[in-house]
């Protein structure tokens, strides 16, 4: 862990928190957000899959997980429609949730994506980079929780054998993110949106870089989806355990 990194994002979350804003009780309620919508897909596959069918199988497979550890999710916020991004948390906090995790796929910047041409479509790949990540925000009340928890999945995704991508950390145009934890691919985003609850523990999941070829073909498979969500699961427990 990069510890002097993570020592200064707890500092300076610190600063803004509410008297006791992390001294109130989590009752392990946890809402799911799929990424982006039928409509909007997100970010488009190596072969061209949207990512928003990705996002869907591992948040299924995440509710399931949930309740059979009995971690009491109150589902996963509007299925199949169109929700804008500042009302996802809304929508969450409505549910009276405590924690928020949000389900991604990734992607790659425009100068790493090569063309090429499958089953007669021209599509983009990028075989560059692979593997998970996590984002927090450190200008939230539950910051430090919000960190506790990324641990925590990041801990259980490498113990399932999955691994992090650093390149957010690039030093090109559109990432730049600071890497708070290289191990377990831990990064802080503070002005992403949808990380900013005012009551909620929440954390932005990448499961996977679905540029890559080799990446999306492990990805798709069901096995693997379910995979990852009992990894996300577990560290979920874990992390409330650990209260």
């Amino acid at each position: 862990m990069n510890v002097l990194k993570v020592v200064l994002f707890l500092l300076l979350s610190a600063c803004a928190l509410p008297a006791g804003a992390e001294s109130r009780p989590l009752r392990g309620r946890v809402a799911i957000d799929i990424g982006h919508s039928p409509a909007k897909g997100g970010a488009i596959s190596a072969r061209g899959t949207s990512e928003y069918l990705f996002n869907r199988a591992v948040a299924l497979a995440l509710e399931r997980e949930l309740e059979k550890m009995q971690l009491r999710p109150v589902g996963i916020l509007d299925l199949d429609r169109e929700v804008p991004l500042r009302d996802r948390v809304a929508a969450a906090e409505l549910r009276r949730a405590d924690i928020l995790v949000f389900i991604h796929h990734d992607s790659a910047q425009e100068q790493f994506l090569k063309p090429w041409s499958y089953a007669g479509q021209n599509l983009r790949y990028c075989d560059r980079f692979s593997g998970f990540s996590l984002f927090v925000s450190g200008k939230i009340p539950r910051a430090g929780e919000s960190l506790s928890l990324a641990g925590a999945i990041g801990d259980r995704l490498l113990q399932a054998g999955f691994h992090p991508t650093l390149h957010h950390a690039q030093d090109v145009p559109g990432e730049r993110r600071t890497l708070l934890d290289p191990a377990r691919g831990i990064y802080r985003y503070d002005q992403l949106a949808i990380l900013k609850s005012k009551t909620m523990v929440t954390v932005l999941v990448e499961c996977g870089v679905i540029v890559s070829p080799d990446e999306e073909a492990m990805l798709e498979q069901p096995e693997v989806q379910q995979k990852i969500a009992r990894a996300i699961a577990s560290g979920i427990l874990t992390f409330l355990g650990g209260r």
